[in-house]
């Protein structure tokens, strides 16, 4: 399977695919060079808005966001793109990754540079970004944890590539978990585009709060990367810009956030919920909804 720039729109298929433009079209089962088109025998990675999203061929590809897409990315089976069909469902015409991408651009903004191989662009840690929501959105891959999806990651992505967007692909995968088992706990704002925007708009001043506080607090003497402990914060911060919460007290909302954790193969919620309560607390504060 190959992997082009996810912008360019010029990949030309061939019997492995390619990695589909941002407005891929045509269709996927034959390859082509249609404005990103991406397919063959081995699928490709699907378009941003394309007409077909890089319909799969034997193995499928990654659907698009707005694309129809089936199977999954690259040659493993089960395939990470599922082959939901409908609006909203993992992997088909309604995959969310395009919502879900603001969240993940301010995530590399501040954490990028600290990751082991050190991307050089948020393009290529986009691969990762989009391996790991994709996974996650797979029915296949239901309550496994990263460590034991991260082989068939690995597999589809390339292991030299992997090597530097492996912590994106992580990031993904859990954030995109967690917000899914809230949704389940707690529905309404939390299945939301709201609640997307929300994520995505973090002001600078609470991402220097959270890396002061992070800075002190014990978990980062434990080796907890900061990378997880924001990942809660963020949520936190969400959750206090859920209007259903205003004037409720963090510890009347934490069983909706302890929620998405439960059952969800995303690590534990207990030794980082210091980082959520700073979150809300700092957003609830200031009235701020979503």
């Amino acid at each position: 399977m190959s992997f082009n720039d996810p912008n360019d729109g010029t990949s030309t298929g061939g019997s492995t695919g390619g990695y589909g433009g941002s407005t891929g079209a045509g269709s996927g089962g034959t390859g082509g060079s249609a404005g990103g088109t991406s397919g063959g025998d081995a699928g490709g990675y699907g378009g941003g808005t394309g007409g077909t999203g890089g319909l799969g061929g034997s193995t499928g590809g990654l659907g698009g966001s707005t694309g129809a897409g089936a199977g999954g990315l690259g040659d493993g089976s089960p395939g990470l793109g599922g082959s939901g069909a409908g609006t909203g469902e993992p992997g088909g015409a309604g995959d969310d990754f395009d919502l879900h991408e603001p969240s993940y651009r301010r995530h590399y903004t501040n954490v990028g540079t600290e990751t082991a191989a050190g991307t050089r662009t948020y393009d290529e840690a986009r691969t990762g970004y989009a391996a790991g929501h994709a996974a996650a959105s797979n029915p296949a891959y239901a309550d496994r944890t990263y460590e034991e999806v991260e082989v068939d990651l690995e597999r589809s992505v390339g292991s030299e590539r992997f090597g530097r967007v492996r912590e994106f692909a992580r990031h993904a995968f859990e954030w995109k978990r967690v917000l899914a088992g809230v949704a389940l706990v707690a529905g309404g704002y939390w299945a939301s585009k709201k609640l997307l925007g929300a994520a995505g708009e973090l002001a600078e001043e609470d991402e220097q709060d959270c890396r002061a506080y992070y800075e002190t607090h014990p978990m980062r003497s434990a080796g907890v990367p900061y990378s997880q402990a924001r990942t809660v914060y963020v949520l936190g911060y969400v959750a206090g810009r859920n209007p259903d919460y205003a004037g409720r007290a963090y510890d009347d909302v934490e069983p909706h956030l302890r929620g998405g954790y439960s059952g969800r193969g995303t690590g534990s919620y207990d030794a980082l919920r210091d980082f959520g309560r700073r979150g809300y607390e700092r957003s609830a504060t200031r009235g701020g909804t979503a």
